[in-house]
């Protein structure tokens, strides 16, 4: 990642998190060298969801203290009906931490053996990414909670969170290695930006050109909705997504390095979904439209598309009004990526691809036979990935199953450069007792894959 305001970086600040706020307090506006840092950038999810809770309070502004390089102090938090830094009209507030204070937690020390070498039924070309040799790790260890990938132009990145105790849902698992890691690698290796051992998850996604964003992740209210830009320095909890409304499904996705869009499914007597804009470093609300089951969110520069159950796409060009996308197939539609207004592809309940070519619907059956939860094209094709563990592409012709359930992998997420360069979150449950975990970051380059 590049910040240039807070060159130049020390490099062991990548490999450890060094929270500002010890215990997890309100977080305050922090300098990083020297200069006042208030906001970020940033996204998430695109394609897939998080699953929900009940959001933190959105009118408490964060109003405190300021520390420099490695500081302690923290800021105070106190009722306010105005908007914070990043905040919305009807309330909510942005604070900033540094990552390099003196009282933040490192990741666990792994003492499980080290593995035998990984040969997977999948084709395995050379390992390796640019000049990345060295596999990605994670030291956490516990039940796994969450894996996700997502990348720019110019880095990778992962999240790994891992559960324990009677939480865990495995017969119990020993606490006090538990926790979550956000890792990117920018060609030259993997290393550690964020590790936290109270957090219970976290979704990876991010604005392209701008910070990585963590949904699912906002100390110190923690909830579903939460939203947190994350740069290589800095990490500034936005508000969140419900603005304090019980909230059972979220998903964020970046068009470009400063814009962003979110959604919000609120439970309430009649379920809505919230759509929200992020811009020039504010969040407003943009409209709320009669999905009572959302699951995903695309956008680009003239057009955002909502999707849900019974039929549900909603979409909105320019500066008109969100509308029903009329004539759909029947079926719940779990996950949306888009080309073009009239270039548009749909992941539903039962394993099928729907494109929609600005006048007719077409069903593109595929190997899966359960949700499509999350999709990411380039050139024309269309990649997905199944809760059955499918992974497979639609290749201008017909859909193709790359991975198959058959071979024991888990394939948790997906995202991309090009069509040969997509990226991989794949799980191996194998390796679970092995150093670094059941955790590989893959890499498909059109015919092999390539674990780096």
């Amino acid at each position: 990642m590049r910040v240039p305001a807070c060159e130049p970086r020390n490099p062991q600040r990548f490999r450890e998190l060094r929270w500002l706020l010890a215990g997890l307090l309100p977080l305050a506006a922090v300098s990083c060298g020297g200069q006042s840092q208030s906001t970020g950038a940033g996204n998430s999810s695109g394609g897939s969801t998080a699953s929900g809770g009940t959001t933190a309070n959105g009118g408490t502004a964060a109003s405190g203290a300021t520390a420099t390089n490695g500081g302690t102090s923290a800021g105070s938090a106190g009722q306010s009906g105005n908007s914070g830094v990043g905040g919305d009209s009807v309330g909510g507030s942005a604070g900033t931490g540094e990552i390099g204070g003196s009282s933040g937690n490192s990741p666990p020390i792994d003492d499980r053996p080290m593995p035998p070498a990984w040969n997977p039924k999948i084709p395995l070309g050379t390992p390796g990414w640019e000049m990345s040799q060295v596999p990605l790790c994670d030291t956490h260890q516990g039940a796994p909670l969450q894996y996700g990938i997502w990348a720019d132009a110019r880095d990778v990145y992962t999240t790994i969170a891992q559960d324990c105790g009677v939480n865990a849902g495995s017969g119990g698992i020993e606490c006090g290695k538990q926790g979550l890691g956000l890792q990117f690698n920018d060609g030259t290796g993997w290393q550690l930006l964020l590790a936290d051992p109270a957090a219970s998850g976290a979704h990876v996604r991010g604005l392209p050109g701008g910070p990585a964003i963590l949904l699912g992740y906002g100390p110190p209210n923690t909830q579903s909705d939460s939203v947190t830009f994350v740069t290589d320095s800095m990490v500034t909890v936005q508000p969140s997504l419900g603005l304090g409304q019980p909230v059972s499904s979220a998903g964020v996705f970046g068009v470009d390095a400063d814009h962003a869009y979110g959604f919000a499914l609120h439970l309430a007597d009649t379920a809505s979904t919230t759509v929200r804009e992020y811009s020039a470093g504010t969040w407003s609300t943009l409209a709320t439209v009669p999905i009572t089951n959302s699951y995903a969110i695309w956008a680009d520069q003239n057009e955002v598309v909502v999707v849900g159950a019974d039929q549900s796409i909603y979409v909105k060009k320019g500066s008109a009004d969100f509308v029903p996308l009329a004539g759909a197939p029947a079926g719940d539609y779990w996950s949306v990526w888009g080309f073009t207004a009239t270039d548009l592809w749909f992941g539903n309940s039962v394993g099928q691809l729907v494109h929609y070519d600005g006048s007719a619907w077409h069903v593109i059956p595929t190997e899966a036979s359960d949700p499509l939860y999350a999709l990411w094209g380039a050139d024309g094709q269309i990649f997905f990935i199944s809760a059955g563990s499918t992974f497979g592409r639609w290749n201008g012709v017909a859909a193709e199953t790359l991975i198959a359930p058959s071979t024991g992998l888990t394939i948790s997420d997906v995202w991309g450069r090009s069509s040969k360069e997509v990226f991989l979150a794949i799980n191996d449950p194998s390796f679970a007792s092995y150093h670094c975990g059941q955790y590989f970051a893959v890499w498909f380059d059109g015919a092999r894959f390539h674990r780096f």
